[in-house]
């Protein structure tokens, strides 16, 4: 019973990494207080039925498969297809302040390094 549970929980960490990359619109890593490249910002695009969902995703360290922190902020937008998605999503900017997302007005969304640092 042990070993069903370990084949399957192995199992569902590479099936969650593996088929996450298929949706990545942009990976971008900024430093921090705590270390270099410490925050891994993870912007993927989900296909829905009429639209791609783009979702944030911002990883604390550098884990590993089977313990990682991160911080889930959902949905930040949409866009029509995954090739707007990349166009107008895909660019992040790390600086003193936050986390700029989006390479167009209309699409750009700002996260304050406070919320982000918020994990300790």
């Amino acid at each position: 019973m042990v070993i069903f549970f370990l084949i399957s929980y192995m199992m569902h960490v590479f099936y969650a990494g593996y088929s996450n990359t298929f949706n990545v619109i942009a990976v971008n890593w900024g430093d921090s207080k705590y270390g270099n490249a410490f925050y891994g910002a993870y912007l993927y695009g989900t296909p829905k039925k009429d639209h791609i969902s783009v979702s944030l995703t911002i990883h604390i360290g550098r884990g590993t498969p089977l313990m990682n922190y991160k911080y889930d902020l959902g949905e930040i937008g949409t866009a029509k297809n995954m090739v707007e998605a990349v166009k107008s999503w895909g660019i992040m900017t790390w600086s003193e302040q936050g986390l700029s997302i989006g390479s167009e007005q209309s699409t750009a969304y700002f996260l304050e390094r406070s919320k982000i640092e918020s994990h300790r």
